[in-house]
């Protein structure tokens, strides 16, 4: 999926970042939430810059929602999203 685009960086260069965001944390529907966290991770595991680029447009926000959020599901894929975070060289 996202790995054929260069392990996400490309999907970085796109804009597409910001649309996973988007839907990860506006969208009504859980499932659509889910997916686009999975994205995300892909996107962002093991990848310093990456890493960087994500957090520089507000990855963050996944740690502050994790508390906010009700749904089991969501909530599991928020704390994924930051595990693919800290990887690499941010620890």
């Amino acid at each position: 999926m996202v790995e054929s685009l260069g392990r996400g960086e490309t999907l970085y260069q796109l804009g597409g970042q910001y649309t996973i965001l988007n839907i990860i944390f506006n969208s009504k529907y859980t499932e659509n939430r889910v997916i686009a966290a999975r994205v995300f991770c892909f996107a962002n595991q093991n990848d310093a810059k990456v890493q960087n680029d994500s957090i520089g447009i507000g990855a963050f926000e996944f740690v502050e929602r994790i508390s906010k959020e009700s749904d089991t599901k969501v909530k599991e894929s928020f704390l994924s999203c930051v595990s693919n975070l800290i990887r690499g060289e941010n620890l």
